[in-house]
């Protein structure tokens, strides 16, 4: 079965940021026991909020920090039921091109140690070392335009 999803931007504080941060929290948070405090969901509002839809259902979320120059992309996460369908790295390339359309040069990520593979098959390069971030082993990627 083709995967074909869809990818937009949704505004903060909607229902559909609400599902995202549903999401988000399943797929990041709850494997270390935590979830996303007040303060973090405020800083929100400050970021570009994406979606992915397959068939009017949410499988995928990240956010965007512009940083100026760079973007910083956090809070990737999709649907484990979605996952090995290129929808995460259909939903990268839908990023990429908010950073590009937005003049900056880069974007990166505190990859979580699992996750460094998926974001070395899309382009990124590894930077440094890894440091603890959440109680887990991540490693900052980055990828230039």
């Amino acid at each position: 079965m083709a995967m074909d999803p869809s990818f937009k931007i949704i505004d903060y504080g909607s229902p559909q940021w609400e599902d995202a941060v549903l999401l988000r929290e399943k797929v990041l948070r709850h494997s270390i026991g935590s979830s996303f405090s007040k303060a973090e969901l405020e800083e929100e509002s400050k970021h570009i909020q994406v979606a992915s839809y397959l068939e009017g259902d949410l499988v995928g979320t990240a956010v965007l920090v512009n940083e100026g120059n760079a973007f910083k992309v956090q809070r990737v996460a999709v649907d484990e039921n979605f996952r090995n369908k290129n929808i995460g790295s259909k939903m990268m390339q839908f990023c990429e091109s908010i950073v590009i359309e937005n003049n900056a040069n880069s974007i990166y990520c505190h990859a979580r140690d699992k996750a460094v593979d998926f974001y070395l098959q899309n382009g990124y390069k590894k930077e440094g070392e890894y440091f603890q971030e959440d109680g887990i082993p991540h490693l900052k990627m980055l990828k230039s335009f």
